[in-house]
């Protein structure tokens, strides 16, 4: 070859020979190439697994012959295997750790580092150096969540698997339940024989073993019947249903390994092996996983019984591996997989008979509401009404608890309702006794009735708890409030706040139109009246907010409560001056309960342009930033005006001068259009003001959409440019009012249409929607949800109280936010009327349930849900006496909704406090005459 030729050359005496052999053998060489250095092909894999076969296919090149291949500080279990095909390059290592090279098990754990693959052809070797790190084939669990009364699911698994247990077939399982009297002492125990169903809990290994293995298991629950609730000795229900115990199954009653009786419908496969324990119960046993299997099957029994609990758990644990090579994870406590078991016994609701979940009854008097079962049984069920933990209304004192006779219709006193077969409503009462009740704090007592987990832990038949509470307030003022009248007092706003109490604000013609504040505790006890002394202007009448947040004095952490009057004036306040026409004139009263004053006045400011500065809405923020948004016919400073009247919006800082708090306006907004802009109201959000309310015009620029178009923006600086949202449809979209809940700004008007959201055909459902509008024949109130850079997210019309017809005249002027829906209130035909709207509660009913089953009186009305789920008017109120009206709304912790109502009358013009439950019942006093 060439290589000899040109790595050993013969030597010639003579220049002359060698001069002219030299050229020959160079061309020689230039045509051949000197081999490669042996070189090995692959990295094997870096780990391996005891009793896994460990195997890897290297490749190789280069040499002059046929490569001879060695394995150098190689572990014992590993070798090279022989080669049959010489001519081929490469070569197989292979082995088992823990079974070749002398069976030396768990003493082949861990790594062996620079293992050498020498590869040579005689003359020049390759190496291939490689660690391998030897771990346990660990095994591991595998559980889903199961449910009492259904089978395990066949879940396919990885890699080559055992054959399924028998899933289709129900078992069967012998034991004892213990007894109770209602009071839970124990009376002994009896037999109970309950069909099981079959689940399964996946065995995995890591790897496919090379051996045959087999492992120890057992059920494992945390469940003591020992462990009583305080002062209770066992036996006893509060120990085998203590706090301790709750969610912890009970091994044998909730739960087998292999029913007693389960033999022949569920015979074990071959590789599973139950054995019993030293109650003579199957929760135990032994697993074999044969060779080259990955995955394998415990089949364990969930009891079917007929008693209400949580969803309990317990733990099935690998403890022991009898024979093979396989690990537990190196844990002294083994292998372990939580199994989860809800349970399938119906589930009870209570609810109003509207369906909601809060009301109000006064003093002296009850209201019918509903246990609701989540689906039909077959057999009788019942349910206990109890006391939940957080209710302040005590039983017997405060109410009573009392269920209508089947045989009589009396209603009897008694807490346990029944759910006949097929039944998925029963029917209980609340009452509140007159001569028992009593109430020394100013916040009215609330009653919250929860399904008695704790009376009904253990005892069979009983339905379960959805855990959701029926609350319901009591009230106390059941007689109509007086709280103005023409020539005393004309009221233009209210606040409910702390403790219940009300605050009315308006102004006294008497006293030279002074802004007054009257205050009213929850049970109508006049506590006061506060004033501000600069005259009212009637066109732009006192507004009102109460809010809380908590703030730091010193070290003290202090919930502070604070009013704020906002209102316009043509006059002055003590030691201020007028700018021009009307000004803006804010109020903050602080409740102290040392002072004497119980509200103490910490400021007030009048401020204003040239021309007219009406206020409209006013309010603090979480952080104590005071807003006032209001129309104005003049400039203020740094701001332009844009014609006859604009909108604004305007920051009060309240800052501490070292005498005390004085107000400081942080900064104006305005914007407007050529045209006339009114303003409806505010909100407050992030930091910033928002502003809403109508425009004839174009407001800053923004394009029309119709004749009057709502608007709204937000502020929070002196000097960002104003985004301007200008919305509605063809025609005129007046806005009387709005509050921002919720993340959505819901704006209320009157209109002669009907509104819509919807969205151009044949564009996708994501699309942005529109505002729609088709004309009525009478006036009706409609209800816009907006986010607030301008996105419309629900609209609704709100039209005569039936929904059926198109008669009545309605206008709507104000709102409030209760309970995730919106309450509004007006006018219907002269009357006053009041509406809620929202999402309707969802059916608490299984859709299994057959319609002829789930109609009727005693059933919750039917829900009416849209593609969007937007809100719909889940009732009307209409008190049907001419001259009424409903001026404001305010929100009694979710419970009450207190009105200002004004009342015509051929003797003048008064207004009184109405109190409406959430589902609109009248709670003091008949109709107004």
């Amino acid at each position: 070859m060439c290589a000899d030729v040109c790595s050993r050359p013969k030597r010639y005496p003579g220049r002359l020979i060698l001069a002219m052999l030299l050229p020959v053998l160079l061309a020689a060489c230039k045509t051949e190439k000197d081999p490669d250095d042996p070189t090995v092909l692959g990295v094997p894999p870096a780990t391996a697994y005891l009793g896994v076969e460990y195997y890897y296919n290297f490749g190789a090149y280069g040499g002059e012959g046929i490569l001879d291949y060695s394995l150098t500080n190689a572990p014992s279990w590993l070798a090279l295997e022989d080669i049959s095909n010489k001519a081929r390059q490469g070569i197989i290592i292979r082995g088992v750790p823990g079974l070749t090279g002398g069976e030396r098990g768990a003493g082949d754990l861990g790594t062996t580092r620079n293992i050498n693959l020498v590869t040579t052809d005689g003359r020049m070797a390759g190496v291939q150096p490689f660690d391998i790190n030897v771990k346990e084939n660990n095994l591991s669990l595998r559980a889903e969540v199961f449910t009492e009364g259904k089978a395990g699911a066949a879940k396919q698994g990885v890699g080559e698997r055992c054959e399924l247990p028998d899933l289709e077939n129900s078992g069967e399982h012998n034991y004892d339940i213990n007894l109770y009297d209602d009071s839970g002492v124990y009376l002994g125990t009896e037999a109970r024989t309950s069909e099981t169903y079959p689940v399964l809990v996946r065995v995995m290994l890591e790897r496919p073993s090379v051996t045959r293995v087999q492992v120890a298991w057992e059920l494992r629950s945390g469940f003591d019947p020992l462990a009583c609730d305080p002062t209770i000795v066992a036996p006893h229900q509060r120990c085998e249903h203590s706090r301790q115990n709750t969610g912890d199954a009970i091994i044998d009653r909730d739960v087998i390994a292999w029913g007693s009786g389960s033999g022949n419908s569920l015979p074990a496969p071959d590789y599973l092996t139950y054995q019993a324990d030293e109650q003579g119960r199957y929760t135990r046993g032994v697993i074999t996983i044969e060779p080259g299997i990955r995955e394998c099957y415990i089949r364990l029994e969930v009891v079917e019984d007929s008693v209400p609990e949580p969803s309990e758990v317990l733990e099935l644990a690998l403890t022991e591996v009898r024979s093979g090579l396989a690990g537990l994870g190196g844990s002294s406590k083994g292998v372990r997989t939580s199994v989860i078991i809800d349970d399938n016994e119906p589930k009870v609701a209570l609810k109003t008979v509207m369906g909601g979940d809060r009301d109000v009854i006064n003093v002296g008097s009850g209201q019918e509401y509903l246990a609701v079962l989540s689906k039909p049984a077959e057999i009788t069920y019942r349910a206990r009404i109890g006391r939940a933990v957080s209710s302040v209304a005590q039983p017997g004192a405060d109410y009573l608890i009392e269920i209508q006779d089947v045989a009589t219709g009396t209603w009897l006193a008694g807490d346990i309702v029944e759910f006949p077969a097929g039944q998925v409503t029963a029917r209980f009462r609340v009452s509140v006794p007159a001569a028992s009740y009593s109430n020394p704090s100013d916040n009215d007592k609330a009653i919250e009735l929860a399904v008695d987990d704790a009376y009904q832990a253990g005892r069979e038949n009983f339905a379960g708890s959805d855990a959701s509470l029926l609350r319901i307030g009591i009230n106390e003022l059941t007689t109509r409030l007086l709280v103005g009248g023409e020539g005393v007092f004309i009221p233009s706003d209210l606040a409910v706040g702390h403790d219940g109490r009300v605050f009315v604000a308006g102004y006294n013609p008497a006293a030279a139109n002074q802004a007054e504040i009257h205050v009213y505790s929850q049970k109508g006890e006049g506590l006061g009246v506060l004033t501000s002394t600069a005259p009212v202007d009637p066109l732009a009448g006192p507004v009102l907010d109460y809010s809380e947040r908590r703030v730091k004095e010193g070290d003290q952490d202090v919930l502070r409560r604070e009013l704020l009057l906002v209102y316009g004036t043509r006059g002055t306040l003590a030691g201020s001056t007028n700018a021009g026409g009307v000004d803006s004139v804010v109020s903050l009263f602080r409740y102290d309960p040392a002072s004497a004053e119980l509200y103490p006045n910490v400021w007030s400011q009048q401020a204003g342009t040239a021309g007219d500065d009406i206020p409209r809405w006013g309010a603090a923020d979480s952080f104590g930033n005071i807003f006032v948004t209001g129309e104005t016919t003049g400039q203020w400073p740094g701001e332009t005006q844009r014609g006859g009247r604009d909108s604004y919006v305007q920051r009060i800082d309240s800052v501490d001068t070292g005498t005390g708090p004085a107000p400081v306006i942080a900064w104006t907004r305005q914007a407007g259009s050529a045209l006339e802009d009114t303003v409806a109201g505010g909100a407050t959000f992030a930091n910033s003001g928002l502003v809403f309310g109508s425009t004839a015009g174009t407001l800053e620029g923004q394009p029309t959409a119709g004749m009057t178009d709502l608007y709204l923006y937000s502020a929070f600086n002196a000097d960002s440019d104003l985004t301007v949202y200008q919305r509605g449809s063809d025609a005129d979209d007046l806005i009387s009012s709005g509050v921002y809940s919720g993340g959505t700004l819901w704006l209320l008007g009157n209109g002669d249409g009907r509104y819509e959201m919807a969205r151009d055909e044949g564009v996708a459902d994501d699309s942005e929607p529109f505002l729609s509008r088709d004309p009525l024949q009478s006036t009706a109130g409609f209800l816009l949800g907006y986010s607030t850079t301008g996105g419309l997210v629900a609209a609704l019309t709100l039209n005569d109280m039936s929904g059926e017809t198109d008669i009545a005249d309605e206008h709507y002027s104000s709102l409030v936010a209760f309970d995730g829906d919106v309450v509004v209130g007006g006018l219907l035909d002269n009357a006053a009327g009041l509406a809620r709207t929202g999402v309707p509660p969802q059916p608490e009913a299984s859709p299994e349930v057959p319609e002829e089953e789930t109609t009727g009186e005693d059933e919750p009305p039917e829900s009416t849900d849209t593609a969007e789920n937007s809100p719909i008017v889940l009732w009307y109120q209409w008190l049907g006496v001419e001259g009424t009206a409903i001026q404001a709304l305010a929100n009694y912790r979710d419970d009450e909704i207190t009105s200002l109502v004004t009342i015509d009358t051929t003797g003048g013009r008064f207004w009184e406090l109405l109190i409406f439950s959430g589902e609109g019942r009248l709670l003091n006093g008949a109709n107004p005459e």
